[in-house]
């Protein structure tokens, strides 16, 4: 949800804010955008931030794999330099998803070796 407001921040921009900024921000925004719809809205996605709920995690995965299906978009249409994405698909966690974590392994495999241990 904040996204939409200021874009999805990548880890080498992030990291310049000062502590908690971008966190601050992602509260501020999901709160300018899902306040006027309902007490549902927020909750849920304070449960999606904290992690709370198996279907909180689930999301989470699904967001973090799904720039996995865009980095391969991106690997065949030429582009380089995308070590930090893949080094983000590789470390999700999907213990808790055999599909998900089956899902990965596809997309790491399609991405080919690591350039960087070859």
């Amino acid at each position: 949800v904040p996204e939409a407001l200021f874009g999805d921040l990548p880890r080498t921009a992030a990291k310049l804010l000062p502590a908690g900024a971008k966190a601050e921000a992602e509260k501020r925004a999901a709160a300018e955008l899902l306040g006027p719809l309902s007490d549902d809205s927020m909750r849920l996605w304070q449960e999606y931030q904290a992690g709370t709920t198996r279907e909180a995690r689930f999301v989470k995965v699904c967001d973090r794999l799904q720039l996995g299906v865009r980095l391969l978009a991106y690997q065949r249409s030429g582009h380089t330099g995308l070590d930090e994405f893949r080094d983000t698909v590789a470390a999700v966690d999907c213990s808790e998803f055999p599909p998900a974590a089956e899902l990965r392994a596809a997309l790491l495999a399609a991405l080919g070796p690591d350039p960087r241990r070859e």
